[in-house]
């Protein structure tokens, strides 16, 4: 599963290009000559996104199967309602008040949206500011909710399928857009159906760069990687991820760049890291798939503790988008 959020919305969609065969002519032949391989898409590619937003990007998904994201309230427990509750600046009164509704309705066993939004709005503790505030939250939860679901996530999370979770929805806020994914990982973690799965956080500097949610995103990674699941977080702006998060990444392909930040603060993620030179990174070959890969892992080869030059295969699949370059030009 894949998440796609942007910061500005109308930033066009490129996984389309899973479900084609690769079309490129030199990125076939290399294929066919270096490794056996022959171009093929992804045979169940499928979007997933706000309901509405679903019809007005039909065509960006060029027939992809599209399903609203949505929850059932029995599928939610304490921990979801929480996330979704949780105010964009830390207010630990609200939120104490607000987890002990949630606790008392859960071991009633009666945590429901229609309990949760009674209590809301008749308990005594909250003040009428905290009160609004709630019912916000409330109603922002209310969008993802529906007793009349038609897909299992085990159904649609089948082995060799791609999902994507398509986050791109007018005047969602980069800390909503991270309660989504929290909650759809915790949810999609529990769904046993005997497929291993891998989370992928496409862009992740546009939205775990929360202070407010860093811990929940923290005890998700910890969750995913206790299950087997496997994480990635793909981002061209490194010094955007929390350090929290940095040191969950026990791998890391460097690619190309002359971003000194984002060079700097990769080489402060892992003592081996540091003899990295800015020239190396960003004379590295982009075009060509070639990178640096150095990994933490116990687990992996020891040559692999320090960075190594790492050329990756090109796609089996075609690329969605091409990459708008400034070529320059003389002046009128």
């Amino acid at each position: 599963m894949a998440f796609n959020y942007r910061r500005n919305p109308d930033a066009r969609f490129e996984h389309w290009g899973f479900m084609r065969p690769n079309a490129k002519p030199s990125e076939v032949e290399r294929l066919r000559q270096e490794y056996g391989a022959e171009p093929a898409g992804v045979d169940r590619v499928n979007v997933f996104s706000y309901g509405p937003e679903l019809d007005r990007r039909r065509d960006e998904y060029r027939g992809i199967p599209t399903f609203p994201i949505q929850f059932r309230p029995d599928e939610l427990g304490a921990e979801h309602w929480e996330i979704l509750m949780k105010p964009p600046s830390a207010q630990s009164e609200y939120m104490d008040v607000i987890r002990d509704i949630i606790q008392k309705l859960y071991y009633q066993e009666r945590l429901t949206y229609k309990n949760l939004e009674h209590h809301i709005l008749t308990d005594e503790r909250l003040s009428t500011m905290q009160r609004r505030r709630a019912e916000n939250r409330l109603s922002f939860a209310s969008k993802w909710l529906t007793d009349d679901r038609a897909y299992e996530w085990a159904d649609v999370l089948t082995g060799g399928s791609l999902n994507v979770f398509d986050l791109r929805m007018q005047a969602l806020s980069s800390d909503d857009a991270l309660k989504l994914c929290l909650v759809l990982t915790d949810l999609v973690r529990r769904a046993k159906n005997g497929v291993n799965k891998m989370v992928v956080f496409d862009e992740a500097h546009e939205y775990v760069d929360s202070k407010d949610l860093v811990a929940e995103l923290e005890n998700a990674i910890t969750q995913i990687r206790h299950d087997g699941m496997s994480f990635v977080l793909a981002s061209q702006f490194p010094d955007r991820i929390p350090a929290r998060i940095f040191k969950y990444l026990l791998t890391r392909l460097i690619f190309k760049t002359s971003d000194r930040k984002a060079i700097d603060a990769i080489r402060k993620a892992a003592p081996n890291l540091e003899a990295l030179s800015a020239q190396r990174v960003s004379n590295l070959d982009l075009e060509q798939g070639v990178c640096f890969v150095q990994t933490d892992d116990d687990c992996t080869d020891p040559l692999l503790k320090v960075p190594q030059l790492l050329a990756i295969r090109p796609r089996c699949s075609q690329h969605g988008g091409e990459t708008i370059r400034n070529v320059g030009g003389t002046g009128g």
